[in-house]
């Protein structure tokens, strides 16, 4: 979510997967409609990222899935260039490719990045960048519980039944 807010905030489209129509349409709906959406559950993302980048590819992929995805997320990129950005594991540690299919990076000149916090002045220049652009961060949060209620807040989680980021509030 914070990737998608940076990439409007700096002119970028960008394109978010999810299995569930109804968060796309709602995280369109909350924050831009010009966020792209594909349900990777029914739509074949290879063909719509090209069609959305007008057969081109993406400069950028953000995987919070993990290793599984690595090879398609190669794929998807221009064919030039390009960087995948390692930042999760949501979809566990396993993947069924081989080390050779990592090759497709090369032939590509593109890179694998794994998350990294910067320097001190990158975090400066990142916040100039927010506070020039005006980012708002609230547009991220899709539901707030107290304290007492962070029961609920898990089984929110759990549920997968949101759109957004879920906040539990330890003080007032």
């Amino acid at each position: 979510m914070f990737s998608l807010l940076l990439c409007l905030a700096g002119g970028i489209t960008p394109i978010i997967t999810s299995s569930s129509n109804d968060k796309i349409k709602a995280i369109q709906e909350r924050i831009s409609d010009k966020v792209r959406g594909i349900n990777y559950k029914t739509d074949d993302q290879a063909s719509k990222i090209k069609e959305l980048t007008n057969g081109r590819g993406v400069d950028f992929v953000v995987n919070n899935t993990g290793v599984g995805s690595l090879i398609d997320d190669i794929s998807y990129l221009c064919a030039r260039g390009g960087t995948v950005s390692l930042v999760g594991f949501l979809a566990g540690w396993e993947a069924d490719w081989k080390p050779a299919q990592l090759m497709a990076l090369m032939g590509k000149g593109a890179k694998l990045k794994g998350i990294a916090v910067g320097s001190k002045k990158d975090f400066e220049d990142m916040n100039a960048f927010i506070d020039d652009k005006k980012v708002k961060f609230d547009v991220m949060l899709d539901k707030t519980f107290g304290f007492e209620d962070a029961k609920k807040a898990f089984d929110l989680l759990l549920s997968g039944k949101f759109s957004g980021k879920i906040v539990i509030k330890v003080a007032q």
